[in-house]
């Protein structure tokens, strides 16, 4: 059970990690045109 919680809340932080990079890169290249 705490095993599963550490999973879930380590793949819903991987998931927010990979959000904001793409968010990042979005505003990069709308800068950029």
């Amino acid at each position: 059970i705490i095993i599963i919680i550490i999973v879930i809340v380590i793949v819903i932080i991987i998931i927010i990690i990979i959000i904001i990079i793409i968010i990042i890169i979005i505003i990069i290249i709308i800068v950029d045109t």
